[in-house]
């Protein structure tokens, strides 16, 4: 299962590192690293989660690989349009609002698009949070699938953060229901 996270900084990525418990079957990637075949083999009959970071600089950096079941878009500055790459390929799109003026002419086809942020329109949000204490009221508004295939019902949820995570800033908050959000999407919130 692959999952790219297309963002400025690595911030998502660093939060996932974070969140994702011992014992799990995961990998993170930098921009540039490759696998052979035979890995990717390795990976997709053992169900390892792979993460890339993909920076949104320029084309090459968002070549997307045959399959990729959840792109994120994180933090980005720049615009980013069809020409830059094929996003036909992902079967889900985890998206900011804040950031969908930067998707220019962006055919989603027919992938399944989740929003994610601090609005009541969006797919996800936090209905309360309390980062002092490590509590957020995680709110999923509408049914979505994961990317096992698997429906997950609309549901509002008690997340509890790790201690390193309790005293972040609410600026990061956004980052911390992205990153939450990334981890429903497959299938890793408990």
């Amino acid at each position: 299962m692959l999952v790219h996270i297309i963002e400025e900084n690595h911030r998502i990525f660093d939060l996932l590192r974070k969140m994702l418990k011992n014992g799990e079957k995961y990998i993170f990637l930098h921009e540039n690293a490759e696998f052979s075949g035979d890995i990717e083999r390795y990976i997709d009959y053992n169900e390892v989660l792979v993460f890339k970071a993909v920076a949104p600089d320029g084309p090459e950096s968002i070549a997307l690989p045959a399959k990729i079941d959840l792109a994120v878009f994180g933090n980005i500055k720049t615009s980013i349009n069809n020409n830059h790459a094929n996003f036909s390929k992902a079967g889900t799109f985890l998206l900011n609002l804040e950031n969908i003026n930067k998707l220019t002419n962006i055919d989603f086809g027919s992938s399944q698009v989740i929003t994610c942020g601090l609005r009541e329109k969006d797919t996800v949000i936090f209905s309360s949070m309390n980062l002092s204490d490590g509590s957020v009221m995680l709110d999923l508004q509408r049914s979505i699938i994961n990317i096992k295939g698997e429906p997950i019902e609309a549901f509002e949820k008690k997340i509890i953060l790790d201690a390193d995570l309790q005293n972040n800033s609410t600026d990061d908050a956004e980052t911390i229901l992205l990153a939450l959000t990334v981890l429903l999407c497959c299938g890793r919130l408990g």
